[in-house]
């Protein structure tokens, strides 16, 4: 059994992102994986999104999308500049989880 690298209620950060890698929870190959802070392996999307849980805008709560996640981790990855372009501050690119996140 795999220990859990981040856990349920911890908010985690996107530092980047990795092309050609496999998911560190599921070992899918993906084209594009999120790096999050802390943590040396790449995440895929589909299971970042499964472990995030809803946030709240303007009263209503919303789910993590796979496509939204992973949009931001490659943005984050270009550089501040790009970060500016598209009008993205530091919340951006964090958000909690619902449930443990793990490794294999």
């Amino acid at each position: 059994m795999t220990d859990a690298v981040f856990q349920a209620n911890e908010v985690v950060t996107i530092r980047g992102f990795q092309q050609e890698c496999e998911c560190s929870h599921c070992g899918r190959p993906l084209k594009v994986g999120i790096l999050l802070d802390t943590f040396a392996g790449p995440f895929g999307a589909q299971c970042l999104a499964k472990a995030a849980a809803p946030y709240k805008y303007n009263g209503r709560l919303y789910a993590e999308k796979a496509d939204s996640l992973k949009e931001r981790a490659i943005i984050k990855g270009k550089g501040q500049a790009c970060i500016d372009r598209h009008g993205l501050n530091a919340s951006h690119f964090r958000f909690t989880l619902k449930a443990e996140l793990r490794s294999i």
